[in-house]
């Protein structure tokens, strides 16, 4: 059912939306119900008089997709296996296994049926307060019982009553609230179970954050944070559409409900004498009315959730102790051991080195400069809605309740971001204050993840007149993969005027774990200029880059580039006839992006000792 109601591909769902969006208007026509009258100095509104009834008729099915697109553009997970749009947070789980793995835990929270069940039950719940006082006229007529009392309570109400003026039967009437109400209830189960699918995402997005209680067959799974990243987002930034989807949507609901709000607490313009008086009373009168700013609140509260990236120490977790609350512990958590070089007992320096990266991130995953924005919108839309008391007719008064507005939202963003530094700050405030002097980085090897040096070392050897083309593309592919960069040298025009090949090669291959040998259709084949096949010649550059790295020891995996076969042991120099029985990975032009994630994920199982670089062969 969550799925059918997700799915965009089945349209013929958009018809029999808008066919039942139009049931209450044919039944308000049938019975009478659509147009005013007077009944003393009261008047008594029809169905069609009541734009928020008509919008409710004729928005089912937009509603329907608006539910789904914007679902799709937060966690796309209609399909059982991850799809070639993965849900943004799942992109930044490294390898292919963790995420499909990370795919599978969002697509269970999403398609919950506790979600939908909870959606519901709040929708209902708002639905029966906002219709009770309607619902106990009808009980009280239908039982028989005396209705006298409760004349000047049907005296202000509209079409939904229209049964005590003898216009239609209450069995008729009856009818219409229960279909007009109905739409009002799939109007906010949508906006409920979108808010509680926001919910899910957000958490799952923080539970995915690697920390290091997580069991450790399960840290493939996790995201790692970039302290390297130059946007200073922890390399979230990339991920920021279903973040933006969620500002935009709590942005455009807190206007109609802004609307809402002002229509029903204010009286028409010149009908009031007091223009800083909204009759408190009607702020609240209807459940309606008081799930706004309600539902605004909650809206606000999940989509700040991210923002807890820095504090995911602090908060409790299911099986899980609290670390210790030093500043070693804490930047641990956040931390593989792989990408940890200072050991158990890390130097003053180093910490410092580390905690400047930590503070120089953002609490927002797109940016504080953002966050501020953010919040104080948010808290501005919030306190509008909550207590529209300023007639919007008057319009000094008016700009100076919205200024007024605008101080108390500044106000409380300022305190909402100071407590988020100060609950850091408890653990260090280091965490929190980045060094106004750039802190050097200690002479270990630094910190690195994306946009600096893997520590694994990949030696990439290509023959350049057969695989080029390749070596080029898979670099860039594997660097955007492992998020890697620097010493990588792709030709001998990289390697410095007077260097030894041999020397360079040498030395490349004792700081690497991992050779690639690319092997192309005329890697075998490929002659020299005397008409020898270079691979059998003891001075060509790809054969003594294939020696070395099996004699060092490296991981050596032979890439088959464009259905290239595997080279059979016959066809070898004795020195290279174990690189016959290896297993190979096959790269091909129409299956690119799965064979290089299959190839990244063959290299990150080797990434497990810091202190080496990434570099390239020489591409002779």
């Amino acid at each position: 059912m969550i799925l059918k109601l997700l799915d965009p591909r089945r349209r013929l769902d958009y018809s029999v939306a808008a066919a039942a969006g139009a049931l209450p208007i044919v039944a308000a026509l049938a019975t009478g119900v659509v147009g005013n009258y007077t009944k003393g100095d009261v008047v008594v509104y029809g169905f069609l008089s009541k734009i928020n009834w008509i919008l409710l008729s004729l928005f089912p099915a937009i509603l329907l997709f608006a539910l789904r697109r914007l679902a799709y553009r937060i966690a796309p997970v209609i399909d059982e296996k991850p799809a070639a749009d993965l849900p943004k947070i799942v992109t930044l789980v490294d390898t292919a296994k963790g995420r499909e793995a990370a795919y599978a835990l969002l697509r269970r929270a999403i398609l919950s049926p506790r979600l939908a069940l909870t959606a519901a039950g709040i929708s209902a719940a708002i639905d029966l307060a906002d219709v009770a006082p309607v619902l106990y006229l009808y009980w009280k007529r239908l039982s028989g019982a005396d209705l006298s009392a409760d004349l000047p309570l049907a005296y202000g109400s509209d079409w939904t009553t229209m049964f005590l003026d003898g216009v239609t039967g209450p069995w008729q009437n009856l009818l219409v609230v229960v279909l007009a109400y109905s739409l009002q209830f799939w109007a906010v189960f949508a906006g409920v179970y979108f808010a509680l699918l926001c919910l899910r995402h957000n958490i799952v997005f923080l539970d995915l954050i690697y920390q290091r209680r997580v069991h450790t067959g399960k840290r493939a799974e996790r995201i790692v944070i970039d302290l390297d990243d130059p946007e200073r987002c922890f390399g979230f930034r990339r991920a920021n559409q279903p973040l933006n989807t969620q500002i935009s949507c709590v942005a455009i609901g807190a206007l109609f409900m802004i609307a809402s709000r002002f229509v029903n607490v204010w009286f028409p313009a010149g009908s009031h004498p007091d223009p800083l008086v909204s009759s408190w009373k009607q702020l609240f009168s209807l459940g309606g009315q008081i799930a706004m700013p309600a539902g605004l609140a909650a809206g606000m509260l999940i989509l700040s959730l991210p923002a807890a990236i820095k504090l995911l120490p602090r908060i409790p977790r299911k099986h899980a102790l609290t670390p210790e609350a030093t500043v070693t512990a804490y930047l641990r958590e956040f931390l593989p051991d792989s990408l940890w070089p200072y050991g158990e007992q890390p130097s003053a320096q180093e910490i410092d080195y580390v905690a400047a990266k930590f503070a120089s991130n953002a609490f927002w995953p797109t940016g504080d400069n953002r966050a501020t924005w953010l919040f104080f919108w948010a808290f501005f839309f919030l306190m509008v809605v909550a207590f529209p008391v300023v007639n919007p007719a008057h319009g000094l008064y008016f700009a100076g309740y919205l200024a007024a507005m605008g101080m108390l939202a500044w106000l409380l963003t300022a305190v909402s971001l100071r407590l988020f530094r100060m609950l850091l700050a408890t653990v260090d405030e280091r965490l929190v204050r980045p060094p106004s002097v750039p802190v050097d980085p200690p002479e270990k090897a630094a910190l690195t993840r994306r946009g600096g040096r893997i520590r694994c070392g990949v030696f990439i050897s290509y023959r350049r007149a057969d695989s080029s083309a390749y070596a080029g593309r898979l670099e860039e592919d594997l660097s955007a993969h492992l998020h890697a960069s620097g010493d990588i040298f792709m030709d001998i025009t990289d390697i410095a005027a007077g260097t030894n090949f041999v020397t360079a090669i040498h030395e490349a291959l004792s700081r690497s774990k991992i050779a690639l040998i690319l092997i192309g259709r005329h890697w075998i084949s490929a002659e020299n200029d005397a008409g020898v096949p270079r691979l059998h010649d003891p001075d060509d550059l790809v054969r003594t880059e294939v020696r070395l790295a099996l004699e060092k020891g490296l991981k050596v995996i032979p890439v088959l580039l464009g259905g290239t076969p595997m080279p059979s042991a016959k066809d070898l120099p004795e020195d290279l006839k174990p690189l016959a029985f290896l297993n190979a990975l096959e790269i091909s032009d129409t299956r690119w992006s799965y064979d290089v994630e299959r190839l990244t994920d063959a290299v990150s199982l080797e990434i497990k000792t810091p202190g080496a670089t990434k570099v390239a062969g020489s591409g002779k």
